[in-house]
């Protein structure tokens, strides 16, 4: 089987990390990326972007069509208004398990997860001060922002995410108030490198359609890393990681977020996570997908 992996596009986060990559793992002899042109294949994977519904009906007779619709989407009725070429797909891809039953209508679909990719090696002793770690995009800073204006940070809080100038201070991201916060860059580099330092590491969703049904994906990399994670309970991410058996603490309750026990459970929720959802496990399950497709 060979598959095609497009349409390249560097400058989103979701290509390199569910596009390139897993085309990096699976290697030339089973996957390439294409830009514009599809080349030869047997499936062709849509990333993020998918062509018009013409485009879709003249590649259909001739190769498997997958679609993987990641925060392209801000309602239900958007979905539903896009049900003519939703239908054209073979499968699609969700990285939310919360998503599936707005497609399920349309197309076959399947959960796959994101693999552990901004991750520190886990510790090996608990430490009892230091940082607290949030990392993402600044379109999702609103909520952490309001949240931290009301509420008490009892440790220093370490934002990492993309800014558009130099000497970015927290009053300009909104922050008010008592807590002490420090403001970088994101990078790669700088992400792995602050996971190693931190004690704890947050997040806080808001309420809106793609926040509701984001992915656990940063909160598994936290874990994976051996952070101890918080998070609002009524997160659709938190919600997905206690179905899977992991109860998150909730940064109000700044006790048991800090405790010896949860700790504990974060180290070893955090191995299984490195186990299960390592670059080479991901790329598996997406053969598995490919490979089941009718």
């Amino acid at each position: 089987m060979v598959i095609a992996i497009g349409p390249q596009a560097d400058n989103f986060g979701s290509w390199h990390w569910i596009g390139q990559d897993l085309v990096d793992e699976l290697g030339p002899e089973r996957a390439v990326v294409f830009r514009d042109g599809i080349p030869r294949c047997d499936v062709v994977v849509f990333i993020k972007f998918k062509p018009s519904l013409a485009q879709l009906k003249a590649l259909k007779p001739s190769r498997k069509l997958v679609y993987c619709p990641v925060d392209i989407y801000g309602s239900g009725t958007e979905i539903d208004a896009d049900w003519e070429s939703l239908r054209q797909f073979d499968c699609i891809i969700c990285h939310a398990a919360s998503l599936q039953k707005y497609f399920s209508a349309y197309s076959r679909t399947a959960l796959l997860d994101h693999h552990v990719k901004f991750t520190a090696p886990m510790p090996t002793e608990r430490r009892t001060d230091g940082p607290i770690l949030w990392t993402g995009n600044a379109a999702n800073l609103p909520p952490l922002v309001e949240w931290c204006n009301a509420n008490q940070l009892p440790e220093e809080l370490w934002v990492l995410t993309n800014l558009d100038r130099d000497n970015v201070t927290p009053s300009d991201l909104g922050f008010r108030g008592n807590n002490r916060i420090r403001i970088e860059n994101w990078s790669p580099e700088k992400h792995r490198e602050w996971a190693g330092l931190a004690r704890l590491a947050m997040d806080i969703k808001g309420a809106d359609f793609r926040a509701r049904h984001k992915p656990p994906t940063k909160a598994f990399d936290c874990i994976a890393s051996g952070l101890p994670f918080a998070m609002n309970a009524d997160s659709g991410p938190a919600a997905e990681i206690a179905s899977r058996g992991f109860q998150l603490a909730t940064p109000v309750d700044w006790e048991f977020w800090s405790s010896r026990e949860y700790w504990e459970q974060t180290q070893q929720f955090g191995l299984q996570l490195n186990n299960t959802l390592s670059r080479p496990q991901i790329a598996h399950r997406l053969i598995e997908i490919l490979e089941s497709l009718p």
